[in-house]
């Protein structure tokens, strides 16, 4: 997303060689940006874990706001499904050891919280001042009726 796993994995793989640290003493984040595409978060942790030089991720967190290109042309609710198949993507790479736990960034604490579908909540949050609409449209189709 910004640039930096490369060096960042480099760095960590120097460091863990040359017996600074156990590879369990260190916590390794990242964050997927494009998490309305289906498969985009799988695809994301994968190549995280390739630039970072590691077997799994800490923490792996789904950014939000999305792209607004993304959402374009589609309902609330089409969006909430979407960002529900992102987290249950996030899951599923918790279920197979990519990652050791998942959170949420700048806005989709309220859909996941409101939305029964979700088989876990965010470990962590790293949330925003900045919303956007679709967020908080997002958010409200996404509740039970």
């Amino acid at each position: 997303m910004y640039g930096t796993e490369g060096d960042v994995g480099r760095a960590l793989e120097a460091f863990l060689a040359e017996g600074g640290a156990k590879r369990e003493d260190v916590f390794v984040a990242s964050k997927a940006w494009d998490c309305l595409k289906a498969g985009n978060v799988t695809a994301g942790v994968e190549a995280s874990l390739r630039a970072l030089r590691v077997d799994y991720l800490d923490l792996y967190l789904l950014h939000a706001p999305f792209l607004l290109d993304d959402g374009r042309g589609l309902s609330d609710r089409q969006i909430a499904a979407k960002v529900m198949a992102a987290w249950g993507e996030l899951e599923a790479l918790v279920d197979a050891g990519k990652s050791q736990a998942h959170a949420e960034a700048s806005a989709l604490s309220l859909s996941l919280t409101l939305t029964p579908k979700a088989r876990s909540a965010p470990s962590a949050s790293a949330t925003s001042e900045r919303r956007t609409w679709r967020c908080s449209a997002a958010a409200r189709a996404s509740r039970p009726r």
